[in-house]
């Protein structure tokens, strides 16, 4: 599975992979989060959603359209995108 990372707001990973219908399947992160794990407080990024995503293409485009893009690596972009 490659791996995209798109920087917005909230950053944000598409991978490779797709859905039933053939949509990416994206995964929203929560960075520098706080979590319990066993009986102690840890740091964490927290992975908020993770879901095939319908029109990628025009979502991408309001991305970028409204100034939230901050980084993404076009190299890494999966061709499903």
């Amino acid at each position: 599975m490659k791996i995209w990372t798109v920087y917005t707001r909230q950053p944000l990973i598409v991978t490779s992979e797709v859905d039933k219908s053939g949509n990416p399947i994206i995964a929203s992160i929560k960075p520098n989060g706080k979590g319990r794990y066993e009986v102690e407080n840890v740091s964490s990024n927290f992975i908020t959603s993770v879901y095939g995503r319908n029109n990628f293409s025009e979502y991408f485009r309001r991305i970028v359209q409204s100034d939230n893009l901050i980084f993404c690596d076009k190299q890494k972009k999966p061709s499903n995108v």
